[in-house]
């Protein structure tokens, strides 16, 4: 019984911080808008060549707020441009950054939110040189007023790029890493990707027509999207998958400890029919021999909260080490887990121990 109620103890307890740090992870504020927004591989030989007419198509869509050409998405978890970075002002400071290439709309599209400075500026040639960074990359720099600074990409000798505008950080990556510095530029070029901020009502209607004009731009390629939404959804697989598995595993427990304190239950019961009934005799109350039969179970149960509550925290902490962005283990999940094993055994005894209760006290004692 001690390793049956140690087992579901445990089992519980590590579902429940699983469960904790997924909800952290689904209600996290990412730094910007994942909801709504679908992107698109735009490499196609047609749709290519042909990308501003079709984004110019989908933006007069009644369903569509705002659309962005970028070279990577921040659903994927990477791009294909990164290196160090120096500020020309101390070309000493280096940090290792991600460079997205964008347009400039990008902000827009997906709800980044800017600390300081501006967006870029359609109408603006210079901002085409022109950089806007996150919190990260000036806190590595040490950059105290980021708007009257340059920094130059992969070699500290070459001219510097002026910093317009200072972006909230945002999780392009898993919650499991520390976000990175990163750098937005315009990127004339070397554009793969179209993004597409939709309204939540009528996404299918929107959808439906999106597919349309595709087909019309480009007949030779499948349509194919994917929400960012559902990328960042796939970056935590093996994390659903555990919680599936150990969740199932702590309803199997729960269930054979069940039947496992049916078992015991009635046997101490048995063996205390003539105690039982002695005490009737003398005028016992149903809920003092409820109490009779409680003890017996009690002292196993608190024996098997403090051998399971250690194991629990610590291989809970150190699965949650993995992630850079976690939740700090409290005593909830194991108040709710030996509430819950407490809670069956309480009613078990209370089921078994009833009928006991209200016999006739003569008949346990003739039966002795």
């Amino acid at each position: 019984m001690l390793l049956q109620f140690g087992i579901s103890i445990f089992l519980i307890s590590v579902t429940l911080i699983i469960n904790q740090q997924t909800r952290y992870i689904n209600n996290k504020d990412l730094g910007f808008n994942k909801e709504q927004v679908s992107t698109f591989d735009i490499t196609s030989r047609n749709m290519y060549h042909s990308r501003q007419s079709f984004r110019t198509e989908l933006e007069a869509y009644p369903g569509i707020v705002s659309t962005s050409l970028s070279t990577d998405v921040l659903g994927t978890g990477f791009t294909n441009n990164s290196g160090p970075v120096f500020s020309k002002r101390n070309t000493d400071l280096s940090a290792n950054t991600t460079l997205f290439g964008v347009d400039h709309s990008f902000l827009q599209t997906y709800d980044m939110e800017l600390v300081l400075g501006r967006d870029f500026d359609l109408k603006s040639a210079a901002d085409s040189g022109a950089l806007i960074v996150n919190e990260a990359l000036v806190k590595s720099l040490g950059l105290e007023n980021p708007l009257n600074e340059k920094v130059a990409f992969w070699d500290p000798n070459r001219d510097g790029l002026p910093i317009i505008g200072v972006v909230k950080d945002f999780h392009f990556q898993k919650l499991h890493d520390e976000i990175n510095p990163v750098v937005l530029r315009i990127s004339p070029r070397n554009i793969w990707n179209l993004s597409v901020q939709m309204k939540g009502e009528g996404m299918a209607q929107t959808l439906a027509f999106i597919e349309a004009k595709w087909n019309e731009f480009e007949p030779d390629a499948a349509f194919e999207y994917s929400f960012i939404s559902q990328e960042f959804a796939s970056f935590y697989a093996n994390e659903v998958r555990m919680q599936q598995a150990i969740t199932f595993f702590s309803i199997v427990s729960i269930v054979l400890t069940s039947l496992g304190l049916l078992g015991m239950c009635t046997f101490v019961i048995e063996r205390k029919l003539k105690e039982i009934g002695l005490r009737k005799i003398l005028g016992a109350s149903v809920r003092s021999i409820n109490l009779l039969v409680f003890k017996e179970f009690l002292w196993v149960f608190v024996v098997a909260l403090l051998l399971a509550s250690p194991a629990a925290v610590y291989l809970g902490a150190d699965w949650l080490d993995q992630f850079a962005y976690r939740i700090s283990i409290n005593a909830m999940p194991i108040i709710m887990a030996g509430g819950l094993t407490l809670t069956i055994i309480t009613s078990m005894v209370i089921l078994l121990t009833r009928r006991a209760a209200v016999a006739n006290p003569m008949q346990a004692l003739r039966n002795e």
